[in-house]
């Protein structure tokens, strides 16, 4: 049977939920915008003509400026990466709203932890979003360029496993 809940505290709780799951949908939205961009610009190649073709087109492949426009696995990588960024919001908003109906009771402390550990996803989802989508894609470079959105996508996670600890206490 569950306890009876602070509204108050229930209430500021919530406000941690959708904020870190708000945060994080806008810093992975943002990242995977840029990141598309990226892609839908190395996908089509502009011709000596000026007729944009799609590179699936099989006799002009061949052209040295299409080769260099081929897209590379490292674009898809990086929408992918920057999809995760939202996963985190939701993993702490799932557990903050488990807290709110649990069999401990839900006080003023849990709320304002709750609503930290909130800001803390969504603010480093947010940052991390920011920094995916600064990482321009180079084809040539592809493990550097992978190595550096993990790098800017951990910024998410230690906004996650620092929001995880803060739910812990």
């Amino acid at each position: 049977m569950s306890q009876p809940v602070d509204h108050c505290a229930a209430a500021i709780g919530l406000v941690g939920a959708v904020v870190s799951v708000g945060l994080t949908a806008i810093g992975s939205a943002y990242a995977t915008s840029k990141k598309s961009q990226h892609f839908s610009s190395v996908a089509t190649a502009q011709l000596p003509n000026d007729d944009a073709i799609p590179l699936m087109e099989k006799q002009q492949y061949d052209s040295p400026s299409v080769k260099q426009n081929t897209p590379h696995l490292s674009h898809f990588c990086g929408i992918i990466i920057s999809g995760m960024i939202a996963i985190y919001g939701l993993i702490i908003s799932v557990i903050i709203l488990a807290n709110l109906t649990g069999p401990v009771p839900y006080t003023m402390t849990k709320g304002i932890c709750s609503l930290a550990a909130g800001l803390t996803v969504g603010i480093c989802g947010l940052a991390s979003g920011y920094a995916l989508g600064q990482i321009k894609p180079n084809s040539n470079k592809y493990i550097y360029t992978v190595i550096i959105d993990i790098f800017a996508e951990a910024i998410g996670l230690y906004g996650l496993i620092v929001g995880l600890i803060m739910l812990s206490h």
